[in-house]
């Protein structure tokens, strides 16, 4: 999709309030008024709705991941993160962009179109199943596991409950309603989280030590992965609004979801090389290694995660209205950039100054090289934090190529300089490629952008050197908040305590006097009409 234009905004808008109207009847979902009368602007609901469910799914994952080190072993954590690896990369290597095209066509609320779409991801989930048996076997060679030959069928067969998910959470998704559908998430990982953890802990205090152990683990793991997607699946359909579906497949829908899925296709699958190929990497290294790497860039992420939680939920359908309103986005693009990531800013120079000490404050002791690591892939975050706000905006235009492109060039950066830089600089070096990588890919969509008439990089250029500067004050001050003697908790509470408060107050004043100057031409364009 393109930007349309100011000439012609008055009859695109007119056909917007149509389609709308026709929406609403369809199925008595209740859309936001167009003059903007209503208290809280349905932008504002769903950014609310959607940090408060990331914060929780964080705040559950955390201690999920933090339990697992204490349950099973090292060398346990290090199979369950290279088997995640591999499942999640069989759902980026076949995704299709079903829901980017569900959310951004004007037959969006079509039910033969929403049924036909239904019908790709089911049969696309039968597809990663069989793809599932097919790698079990020469990755259970080349790791010289045995429990991947049957942990990757376990886990595949998640891919078909996760197809069979009923559409109308799309439908949700794509009017920027979010409440029911965060509920839903946050119930089915948290009841699957519950379940696992348990299982594990009754196995640790009652099954002998050895390899029985292990795999008992393991199958408790995958049955935890597997019940998420279970409840996620029975959820969409009991809890969440809207039309069933069906079976059904209609020619031109099929040929719109698959001409516009054909570069996200790419995108996604050089996405997942791009964004892992580091953690594969590390992944032949040793089992214990990948353990130490893993759990660096789960808390390393954990601000990108946000960040693309955000966009892909909520700027892309936000940016997708603007457009199909005959809105611009170079009116409203920098406001919205600037505080995404700022915000995002305070949460990544955070990481950078708290993380180092989370890990030596929390995980066991075995786990401690995991703190040398997470510094440097925290500055790759930043990169990928910049990114999304960009990559979210091409999305909305549909120009996937470029995104495609940004992926391809980060991948070809990305695969030699793993090489080379473990050579130099061990597990360090493989860190610090990432983040060039990152920082690669970003001038990309940048410049991409910048030839629309939509220059991000001198906001980009400010906001990292307050991050930098953030950081520096963080990690020169936080140390001396430290205790010389006692129990770890006494020692390192108080540096932990002192770091968050120094980086939350620098952020603080700077958001809030962004706020002061900028919050009203912010608050403007999110209650413009069609958002």
């Amino acid at each position: 999709m393109t930007d349309r234009g100011d000439p012609q905004r008055s009859t695109e808008d007119a056909e917007f309030v149509a389609v709308e109207s026709a929406i609403a009847a369809e199925d008595a979902i209740p859309l936001p008024p167009r003059d903007g009368s209503e208290r809280v602007p349905v932008v504002v609901n769903a950014a609310l709705w959607t940090a408060a469910g990331f914060g929780i799914l964080q705040a559950v994952r955390f201690v999920s991941s933090m339990l697992l080190t204490r349950l099973v072993e090292k060398s346990v954590y290090g199979v369950i993160a290279t088997a995640n690896l591999y499942y999640y990369g069989l759902h980026m290597f076949s995704d299709l962009g079903v829901r980017q095209c569900v959310v951004n066509s004007s037959r969006g609320d079509e039910r033969r179109f929403l049924n036909t779409a239904w019908t790709l991801q089911l049969l696309r989930g039968f597809f990663l199943w069989a793809c599932s048996f097919a790698i079990c076997v020469p990755l259970a060679w080349y790791y010289s596991e045995p429990a991947y030959l049957w942990l990757l069928p376990f886990l595949g067969a998640s891919a078909v409950f996760d197809g069979a998910v009923c559409t109308a959470a799309l439908t949700m998704s794509r009017r920027l309603r979010r409440d029911r559908i965060v509920v839903r998430e946050l119930s089915s990982v948290i009841a699957s989280t519950t379940i696992m953890l348990v299982w594990l802990f009754v196995l640790k205090k009652t099954a002998p030590p050895g390899d029985a152990l292990e795999g008992r683990q393991l199958l408790a793991f995958a049955a935890g992965t597997l019940l998420t997607n279970v409840f996620d699946t029975l959820l969409s359909y009991t809890y969440i609004r809207g039309e069933r579906n069906s079976l059904a497949w209609d020619r031109e829908a099929s040929r719109e979801l698959l001409h516009f899925g054909g570069w996200v296709f790419i995108s996604t699958a050089c996405t997942y090389l791009a964004n892992n190929l580091d953690r594969l990497y590390v992944s032949q290294i040793g089992e214990e290694t990948m353990a130490d790497y893993y759990v660096a860039s789960q808390l390393a992420r954990l601000p990108t995660l946000l960040v693309i939680s955000l966009g892909h939920q909520l700027l892309f359908p936000l940016y997708c209205r603007l457009l199909r309103g005959g809105i611009s986005l170079a009116n409203s693009l920098a406001q919205i950039h600037v505080a995404m990531v700022g915000f995002a800013g305070w949460q990544v120079a955070g990481a950078v100054v708290v993380c180092p000490t989370v890990i030596r404050l929390v995980y066991p002791e075995k786990y401690a090289e995991a703190a040398d690591y997470v510094t440097w892939l925290c500055v790759g975050s930043w990169f990928t934090v910049l990114q999304t706000s960009a990559e979210v905006a091409l999305l909305a235009q549909g120009r996937t190529r470029q995104m495609a492109i940004g992926q391809v060039v980060k991948l070809c950066l990305l695969a030699p300089m793993l090489m080379i830089s473990y050579r130099i600089d061990g597990i360090r070096g493989v860190c610090i490629s990432f983040a060039a990588a990152e920082a690669a890919r970003y001038f990309v969509l940048a410049g991409s952008l910048a030839r629309q008439g939509l220059p991000i990089i001198r906001f980009d250029l400010l906001l990292t050197s307050l991050v930098a500067l953030s950081a520096a004050i963080g990690l020169y001050v936080g140390p001396t908040w430290e205790l010389p003697e006692g129990h770890k908790l006494t020692r390192l509470g108080p540096r932990l305590l002192g770091e968050v408060l120094i980086v939350s107050a620098f952020w603080g004043a700077v958001l809030a006097g962004w706020w002061r100057r900028h919050g009203s031409g912010f608050m403007s364009i999110i209650r413009q009409p069609g958002t």
